[in-house]
């Protein structure tokens, strides 16, 4: 594993992926049987990378779609369903980094999409990855022409389908979350979270791209501490999973039906920001 990728490989490191230096982990684009969670959502994405399918009469919906490598697989999934891919309207990305936005300049090419991200992610989004607040130009992917930017409160509608843009930067500066709200036959609030991780590579401290880094983290926690939300959506499956399960395990639409996932991912992202923010001020600035 190459130093350049050292906080890529940290974040996912407690889950066993495969032998050492193996980028990117196998379990990113390991197919898995696509199936149905609750109404209009369905799974479509791999083994670890998520992708969500939402299904409207008016069109389809995607969310997240990972590499470039993954579209084959998460179109494969849509049909296996019984869906024609080319009727998906909209993509939206949660983080413009290449494990979620990676194949989405592909699926506007293939199918016309209009791909949505929170606004201050559509220059990632354009620049393909580059100039990435933590990655530099090391994790690049192919450049999404066109995409459109969501602000907070913001909508997306494709017929009865509504989700409700939840602004949560930290992780990019765009990071965003989705929220759907179904009313019959109950209400359901279906939580679509994009990524709280703080990477260990991040600059925290007078990062010259991103100086905001610190603030925007503690306003996505106040944020997302008022949703209330009966399915959590993580954009990597092993997020979801309950304990004792591991990437062997058949995935289960059920695992999503955990509202404390919602606090758990706040919690363990504050952790991870306040030990960090701690070690930096610990550690002695470069001569």
């Amino acid at each position: 594993m190459s130093f350049e990728l050292r906080g890529v490989w940290v974040l996912w490191a407690s889950v066993t992926f495969g032998a050492a230096g193996d980028w990117p982990p196998e379990v990113w684009t390991r197919p898995t049987d696509p199936f149905h969670i609750d109404g209009p959502v369905y799974y479509v994405g791999s083994r670890e990378l998520t992708a969500y399918l939402l299904v409207d009469e008016a069109g389809l919906v995607l969310i997240n779609v990972g590499m470039q490598e993954n579209v084959p697989l998460v179109f494969a999934s849509i049909r296996k369903l019984g869906f024609d891919p080319q009727r998906i309207r909209y993509l939206l990305i949660t983080q413009a980094h290449m494990d979620h936005a990676g194949g989405a300049a592909l699926v506007r090419e293939e199918t016309g999409a209009v791909v949505l991200a929170g606004v201050a992610d559509v220059p990632l989004l354009q620049r393909g990855g580059l100039e990435d607040h933590v990655f530099a130009d090391r994790l690049p992917f192919k450049p999404v022409t066109e995409p459109r930017g969501l602000r907070h409160g913001e909508r997306v509608v494709c017929g009865k389908l509504s989700l409700e843009t939840i602004a949560i930067p930290g992780h990019t500066p765009g990071s965003s979350s989705w929220l759907l709200r179904r009313e019959k036959p109950e209400p359901v609030r279906m939580l679509f979270l994009g990524s709280l991780s703080v990477l260990p590579d991040a600059r925290l401290i007078e990062n010259p791209i991103y100086p905001t880094v610190v603030d925007d983290f503690r306003t996505s926690y106040r944020r997302l501490e008022s949703v209330r939300a009966d399915y959590v959506f993580p954009d990597h499956f092993m997020f979801a999973h309950p304990p004792g399960v591991t990437h062997e395990d058949k995935p289960r639409g059920e695992w999503f039906k955990r509202p404390e996932l919602l606090t758990a991912q706040i919690d363990r992202s504050r952790k991870a920001l306040e030990r960090n923010l701690k070690q930096a001020a610990e550690t002695p600035n470069d001569p």
